[in-house]
């Protein structure tokens, strides 16, 4: 967070929805929060000094770029690239992309990334701090986010009352408008841009488009 300029560490966003107390931390001087948050929750008393020490005694942040011109930087920018370049070229040369998928081949790299990964964790090969290794047996004390069941009823009367007051026919033309674009070879952004300005829904839109196109069902990949 600190070399690229980031001037705030999310609290809760890993488990939820960010709660009122981490809004109201984006508003406030990074300085108010840090001691806010240290006197609230103090196993993050660590986190926050550790961040002050290098933001403020290394000096990484007396420029705007304190990684730029770094040779190692540079060798794993060019190597991303050209890993990026032959996965194109790959998919190119199997047809493009949508054959690719009815070939599976994402589905199956993403799969056999994801068990490798996993593999280099349970065997220690990569050391995940907190999950496999350097591991603290305390119970979170974050204030998880619960919505209320008031908020869905709220919602739903919300979306009742748009569908009773809409103009229905203008609803049922855009949607019909919708749905002849798609059995054809329309551009059918504008169309869908027409059927939310008269209101209809995207549970609506999606259904047109289902309809035509179909469900797409990801293969299963092991």
């Amino acid at each position: 967070t600190i070399l690229p300029g980031q001037q705030k560490v999310s609290i809760d966003q890993a488990f939820h929805l960010a709660t009122e107390h981490h809004a109201a931390g984006r508003r406030q001087p990074a300085a108010d929060l840090a001691r806010r948050v240290v006197q609230a929750q103090p196993r993050h008393a660590l986190a926050w000094q550790l961040l002050g020490i290098i933001a403020h005694e290394s000096g990484v942040i007396n420029t705007i770029d304190p990684l730029g011109g770094s040779y190692f930087i540079e060798k794993l920018t060019n190597e991303m690239e050209e890993e990026a370049l032959a996965y194109i070229k790959k998919i190119d040369d199997m047809g493009g992309m949508i054959k690719a998928i009815e070939l599976g081949y994402p589905q199956r790299e993403i799969a056999e990334a994801a068990y490798h990964y996993q593999r280099q964790i349970e065997k220690k090969e990569k050391i995940v701090v907190g999950m496999n290794d350097f591991i603290v047996e305390e119970e979170s004390q974050i204030e998880l986010l619960k919505i209320p069941d008031e908020v869905n009823e709220r919602q739903e009367a919300r979306l009742k009352k748009v569908k009773r007051e809409r103009d229905k026919k203008r609803v049922q033309k855009a949607l019909l408008e919708l749905e002849k674009a798609c059995e054809g070879n329309k551009n059918v952004i504008p169309l869908l841009i027409e059927a939310a300005q008269a209101y209809a829904t995207e549970g609506e839109m999606m259904s047109i488009m289902k309809g035509v196109f179909g469900e797409y069902k990801d293969p299963a990949i092991w």
